[in-house]
């Protein structure tokens, strides 16, 4: 019975550790979420913030045009790419049909 009452001792430690664990992990996001508020409360007045929330999006969408511009250089790289590994294909190809051609001519030539 000791031995069971000490197991529980020891459960309800790890279990109380863990708890405190969480609730202090949860007390450092909202001390930071109340920090930033605060900050944002005291910079939303201020001239250069107001420029700075409307020149933002604006820089959003020339990251997203560069962005787009380096996926068509990509993308038509890429299509250089195939373009020339076709070309090469076809040629081996026509190189493989002439070898055959010459194959069976020369199989017919020692047959006869």
């Amino acid at each position: 019975s000791d031995w069971l009452v000490l197991l529980q001792a020891a459960c309800w430690g790890h279990l109380a550790r863990q708890r405190y664990r969480r609730m202090k992990v949860v007390e450092l996001a909202v001390c930071c979420v109340q920090r930033n508020v605060r900050m944002l409360y005291t910079v939303r007045q201020w001239g250069w913030w107001k420029l700075l929330c409307r020149v933002r999006p604006l820089l959003d969408v020339n990251i997203d045009d560069h962005r787009y511009r380096v996926k068509e250089e990509e993308v038509s790289a890429l299509r250089r790419k195939l373009q020339k590994s076709e070309r090469e294909r076809n040629e081996l190809r026509q190189s493989a049909d002439a070898l055959e051609t010459k194959v069976t001519a020369l199989t017919s030539e020692l047959s006869d």
